[in-house]
């Protein structure tokens, strides 16, 4: 929506030159962003891909052995051995900028490998591979939370933009060129009034 009428003079001119002057200047800044966000988010798009890819595998050869496990020790056997609680998983969480958006970091070692009721060889192998899987386990959730919020920050940016685009910049040309042809209208009126001035001056002359 644009304004009020700007006031037809030269200042009001020149304030608006130079506000569209800075709306151009940021237009083309919040462009860059945005296209520096999108190919951040395609990269991290494929990189939680592989990563997710790989996690997936890892987890299902691990339910496989697990379930193999299960049939040949039997329920009660296998729920005996895996009795005791895990330990405790630990998570640093941080939080670091790019590009205005505020991405998040995790971290965490592979816990220590549970104690089991029953030492059996071939769960106690499934289990510490588990467990080092913690680590890529964090690395994925962290990129996928990452993309939901660099995708949340090219969203904002790309409102901005097209609010610049659509809505200011055109309602500053659209005031410039208003006050470019008032000023202009202006002009001819006073060049016409003074060259009437200028003939009542000559006819006067030329009575005397």
């Amino acid at each position: 929506m644009a304004g009020p009428i700007a006031p037809p003079t030269r200042m009001q001119l020149g304030r608006i030159k130079r506000q569209l002057a800075t709306a151009r200047r940021g237009h083309k800044l919040l462009k860059d962003k945005r296209d520096a966000l999108m190919r951040r988010f395609s990269a991290l798009v494929s990189k939680a891909r592989r990563q997710r890819e790989t996690v997936q595998k890892a987890l299902s050869a691990y339910y496989q052995a697990m379930a193999a496990a299960r049939a040949e020790m039997g329920q009660a056997a296998y729920f005996a051995a895996l009795c005791w609680p895990g330990p405790p998983l630990t998570v640093e969480t941080g939080t670091q900028k790019a590009m205005g958006a505020v991405l998040c970091t995790l971290r965490g070692q592979a816990p220590p490998q549970p104690a089991l009721c029953l030492e059996t060889a071939g769960l106690k192998e499934r289990m510490a591979q588990l467990c080092a899987l913690w680590p890529e386990l964090l690395a994925l959730a962290e990129m996928e939370e990452n993309i939901r919020r660099l995708g949340r920050e090219i969203e904002r940016t790309r409102r901005r933009v097209g609010a610049l685009e659509h809505v200011l910049i055109p309602d500053l040309e659209q005031a410039q060129r208003r006050i470019r042809m008032q000023l202009e209208e202006n002009d001819r009126a006073n060049n016409t009034r003074l060259l009437k001035v200028k003939d009542l001056v000559l006819q006067n002359a030329h009575k005397r």
